[in-house]
């Protein structure tokens, strides 16, 4: 403890700020154990320009993790796109041509039929109006501009929220920040959560994690999980790409990190 799974840096996403490295800094600075690096397969740019970018980020990332082993267990990944069909055969040609590089991946949805959602409250809007969507997949963006929203008054995006969730509990994957209701249906289906900062940059790294750890303690949430390399003997599920989920021993608001 503590961890962050989802984060980004001004060298490699044009809405975020600094370095890969300063981020890297600021997280050993404010005493994160695990931290993942997770640049966006980034929209707007020409196959050959993104297979450039996210190769320079690999190795940036790479290098950085051998840099500062000592002081830190950096995970490396991605964060997914979906604007289009093309974007999908992208991702897949990326892990294909960097599959041993990349050791997991953050799913998330930032276009509804190739409008952005979260760039202006205008712009979700207009995505409302035109296309009504039934679900946006990434919670949290659902709730950007009305985070008094339940889903659970919306029973067509409720049914298919349930089911997006129970296929992720499927195969072990890990939640990061859902509202309320999304924890109550994550933990009736078994499912585990996780914490992330989503930082744009080294003023980013740990923001809001103390409110954090107040509204899951709120929430009753006594079990934390964070991806990691499985140890001598570990018996549980490994994932496709080598990590594996390991619970927090012991009470984990009582971390001494929770005390800096």
């Amino acid at each position: 403890m503590p961890f962050s799974h989802h984060s980004h840096s001004g060298q490699f996403c044009k809405h975020a700020k600094g370095t890969l490295e300063e981020v890297v800094l600021a997280a050993i600075k404010q005493g994160f154990r695990v931290y993942g690096l997770t640049e966006h397969i980034e929209a707007g740019l020409s196959p050959d320009g993104l297979m450039k970018q996210f190769t320079d980020f690999l190795d940036e990332a790479h290098r950085l993790k051998s840099a500062y082993t000592s002081q830190i267990t950096l995970l490396v990944g991605l964060e997914t796109e979906y604007i289009t069909e093309d974007d999908l055969d992208m991702l897949s040609n990326i892990l294909s041509e960097h599959s041993n590089r990349i050791e997991y991946i953050v799913g998330s949805v930032h276009h509804v039929r190739e409008l952005p959602i979260d760039f202006d409250r205008a712009t979700f809007d207009d995505a409302l109006r035109r296309f009504a969507p039934t679900i946006k997949t990434d919670t949290p963006r659902a709730r950007l501009y009305n985070p008094r929203l339940r889903f659970s008054e919306y029973p067509d995006a409720y049914n298919r929220l349930e089911r997006n969730i129970s296929f992720a509990t499927s195969y072990g994957a890990l939640f990061d920040y859902p509202g309320r209701d999304v924890v109550e249906l994550v933990r009736t289906l078994g499912g585990r959560f996780t914490l992330s900062d989503d930082s744009h940059g080294p003023q980013g790294v740990g923001e809001k994690y103390p409110e954090m750890r107040d509204y899951l303690r709120g929430l009753g949430v006594s079990e934390l999980w964070f991806l990691n390399g499985p140890t001598d003997g570990y018996v549980g599920h490994v994932f496709e790409r080598g990590l594996a989920a390991t619970r927090v021993g012991g009470e984990w608001w009582d971390d001494c990190f929770w005390k800096r």
